[in-house]
């Protein structure tokens, strides 16, 4: 308020004449600093108005896009499940092909073998029906059986009936996994006990 009374009472002396140019000059000059610390100052207040509001923005943007984040990992996989594991024909048209894949059906050639073999002590058997004196011979014997067996069986596995087999086993167990899990199936849906 006192800058603008001696503003006021510079014009008034300046129309009669009672100030002198020196003392105008000064208090304009006082005027225009006074104006210019002023302006300083709506700055600095409108910077910290300013700066305390992007902060806030800034810290809802970044908890939003963790938020955002967080959904989209747990929606993709559960479309996916939904899409492929959940739908009968979608998870058949999916694995239904790996009956071709040359490794796969080496992998399940060689766990069939090793799961008969496992069960059947074939050179004990062998040596069971040959007489003992031929019971040396027991032992090649059973590692060429085993050899035609599994022969047979990846010829078996390579086979179109081998690949309907896969198929149907696929689509079979499929359906019982999602009666399990949808309560549909013996004893109702899976659960746990204690979480």
């Amino acid at each position: 308020m006192a800058v603008d009374e001696d503003t006021s009472a510079a014009t008034t002396a300046d129309s009669t004449g009672d100030l002198d140019a020196a003392e105008v000059a000064r208090i304009r000059s006082e005027n225009e600093r006074v104006k210019a610390e002023n302006e300083r100052l709506k700055a600095e207040v409108e910077g910290r108005a300013r700066h305390r509001t992007t902060g806030w923005r800034w810290a809802g943007a970044i908890v939003l896009l963790l938020i955002g984040l967080v959904l989209f990992a747990l929606a993709v996989p559960t479309i996916w499940i939904n899409r492929t594991i959940m739908d009968t024909e979608q998870w058949v048209a999916t694995v239904g092909p790996l009956a071709e894949e040359p490794a796969i059906q080496n992998a399940v050639a060689d766990k069939v073998s090793a799961a008969l073999f496992a069960k059947v002590d074939v050179e004990g058997q062998i040596r069971s029906v040959l007489p003992t004196a031929l019971a040396p011979i027991a032992a090649p014997v059973a590692a060429q059986v085993e050899t035609y067996a599994d022969k047979l069986i990846l010829e078996v596995v390579r086979s179109d009936q081998f690949s309907t087999i896969w198929t149907t086993t696929m689509r079979t167990t499929q359906q019982a996994f999602v009666a399990a899990i949808e309560g549909g199936g013996p004893g109702g849906a899976v659960t746990t006990t204690n979480g």
